[in-house]
């Protein structure tokens, strides 16, 4: 891994359970300035940050950063200690590298890849990586106001909310769908497995256990024929929930 561009030298490394740890120091060419006031620091002692970086082999990375602190004598200046600018590293308070953020929004943006798998890749909260993703967004609307205007609707991860609009009693709007022969054949083959094992529990051939198509009365148990037909209608169709109006979008587009 590159490591001049994050402003650090790698001193050691080891494997804590599925994360790569890098021990890192600061390049430093000598005592830094204060933010505040510039005043010239003397050192005083060195703190450990711990950031997030790209991940190494298909495991996360974490960067443990020695990083100098100072002290100075200046009346004139609230400040007594202040550590050493690690602009290079990350940004203030926040937990990945500066390239690390970019790489997420390059995996949203180009990979069209999701924030869960984005957060699993790198070992950071769903959280943590969606605050980056909304950063960005701000920042490109920041630089071009005019970037959104022709948006009608934005869409929401059904999977994630999914259970948020349960407990609202918020039915899922609108939808998206298409079909594939090779989906058709395979829900075909499922469908068929599936109504098979339902006969033979009515029939009384396999134990009777939570079976789809099999419709269970005060009189017995019967096989359900409209549930077969709605589903063989179905066949070879993928679709996903949206929050998207269907006034804004149809579910044909």
């Amino acid at each position: 891994m590159r490591s001049i561009e994050l402003g650090v030298t790698i001193t050691d490394a080891a494997l804590d359970d599925e994360v790569t740890v890098v021990f890192c120091d600061l390049l430093v060419d000598g005592p830094d300035r204060c933010p505040r006031c510039g005043s010239l620091g003397r050192y005083r002692h060195t703190i450990v940050r711990t950031v997030t970086d790209l991940p190494v082999a298909g495991h996360p990375l974490q960067l443990r950063v020695r990083i100098p602190r100072y002290r100075y004598e200046n009346t004139f200046c609230e400040r007594e200690v202040f550590r050493h600018n690690t602009d290079r590293l990350a940004r203030p308070g926040s937990s990945p590298t500066l390239r690390c953020a970019r790489h997420v929004v390059r995996r949203l943006m180009i990979d069209r890849t999701s924030i869960v798998a984005i957060a699993r890749e790198l070992g950071l909260s769903w959280d943590t990586v969606n605050a980056i993703a909304v950063e960005a967004a701000t920042g490109l609307l920041a630089v071009d106001p005019t970037r959104l205007e022709s948006v009608r609707g934005i869409g929401v991860d059904e999977h994630r909310w999914a259970h948020i609009r349960r407990a609202a009693g918020i039915p899922p709007r609108g939808g998206r769908s298409g079909s594939t022969r090779r989906r058709a054949v395979r829900d075909n083959q499922t469908l068929n497995a599936q109504e098979a094992r339902a006969r033979a529990v009515v029939d009384g051939g396999k134990a009777p256990k939570s079976t789809r198509f099999v419709k269970t009365t005060t009189s017995g148990r019967t096989v359900d024929e409209a549930s077969i037909e709605r589903a063989r209608s179905l066949i070879g169709l993928k679709g996903y929930v949206t929050n998207i109006p269907v006034t804004l979008m149809e579910p044909a587009r």
